[in-house]
């Protein structure tokens, strides 16, 4: 049925219709452009940023009590074998802190975005560097390392550390670096 212009129903803007429906209740706080709330769902949202902010500080304390353990379970594993703590992290937690790492390259791997992979590892690189180890330094008044490595092995981990960094100066990691790459590892980890 064909209705004259004159009696169309208009149809109503958002900010309209919100105003319209709203226009006679009372206890409704404005909470952006348009959007209003009654007051128990402004309790209810606020309720909720509590329990995140709790459940935020509560991993935080999860996270600390975690890295106790794993330094209790360290010592004991290198007093039972008889190797330095430094050896048994060096491998152990490198390879289990790495693990979240090898996801996310595997991730931006199959979605085509390898840049994500790169950078997540430089950056980590770097702050763990140049960011965590001189906190920890400053906190604990200096870091001493009781390690078997003498000065050309640490200059050779100081080499692999950074031969990532040379080798994507081109911007694309080939089969010889990869290869290369992995080499290095077993180099140092058959030194330490």
């Amino acid at each position: 049925m064909y209705l004259r212009p004159d009696r169309q129903k208009k149809e109503l803007s958002l900010p309209q219709k919100v105003n319209k429906r709203l226009k006679n209740k009372k206890g409704l706080i404005p909470t952006g452009p348009f959007l209003w709330l009654e007051k128990n769902q402004v309790v209810i949202i606020n309720f909720m940023m509590v329990i995140i902010v709790i459940a935020y500080f509560l991993s935080f304390f999860v996270i600390w009590q975690g890295a106790g353990l794993i330094i209790r379970a360290v010592n004991r594993i290198s007093h039972r074998f008889d190797l330095s703590a430094f050896s048994v992290s060096f491998f152990v937690l490198g390879l289990l802190t790495s693990i979240p790492e090898t996801f996310v390259g595997i991730s931006s791997v199959v979605k085509r975005d390898p840049e994500i992979f790169v950078g997540n590892l430089l950056g980590g690189i770097i702050v763990i560097f140049l960011l965590i180890i001189p906190i920890l330094a400053i906190v604990g008044n200096g870091i001493k390392l009781n390690h078997q490595m003498n000065t050309r092995n640490l200059l050779f981990t100081l080499i692999v550390v950074i031969a990532p960094f040379f080798l994507i100066t081109d911007k694309k990691i080939t089969l010889f670096e990869a290869v290369f790459l992995i080499a290095l590892y077993a180099i140092l980890i058959y030194l330490i």
